[in-house]
């Protein structure tokens, strides 16, 4: 009986061995792909918080160069920053809804100001699953702090 599944007639179709190989090969090919695809995605959207913060510290710095002090934000999203700086005329952006955090976790994006000549502003990068902000000038282990750049 399992002889049949070895043996190779001549003129028939392939053997069930040999399509198994081939159902694994093309598995561990789709694996590798859907990996890659979601590093990159991942790699997408960290970039796009860096982005964003670089945005939101430059029109930040405008603001004190004009003013001689920070807006003071305490916990806000990147997005109600980038509303309030545009509404300055502080901002150049035409759509502040690019400032929203992509993967829709808001508090992968933290700012902390007291209104006076500090803030603080720092991304939670993915992988990363603490993902709270700290609502004082303390900055939290594995962050990327953007408020110095």
């Amino acid at each position: 009986m399992f002889n049949n599944l070895f043996k190779k007639e001549s003129g028939s179709g392939f053997t069930l061995i040999e399509l198994l190989v081939v159902m694994a090969i093309i598995a561990v090919l789709v694996s590798i792909i859907i990996y890659a695809i979601s590093a990159a995605r991942l790699q997408s959207r960290n970039s796009q918080r860096r982005g964003n913060a670089n945005s939101i510290r430059s029109a930040l710095e405008s603001y004190y160069s004009n003013k001689k002090t920070y807006p003071a934000y305490s916990n806000q999203s990147f997005k109600q920053i980038a509303d309030d700086l545009k509404g300055q005329g502080y901002l150049n952006s035409q759509d502040t809804t690019a400032f929203t955090d992509p993967s829709g976790e808001e508090s992968r994006q933290c700012f902390y100001s007291n209104g006076t000549a500090k803030y603080k502003m720092y991304i939670i990068a993915e992988p990363s699953t603490s993902v709270n902000c700290s609502a004082d000038f303390n900055i939290p282990g594995s962050v990327e702090d953007m408020s110095q750049i």
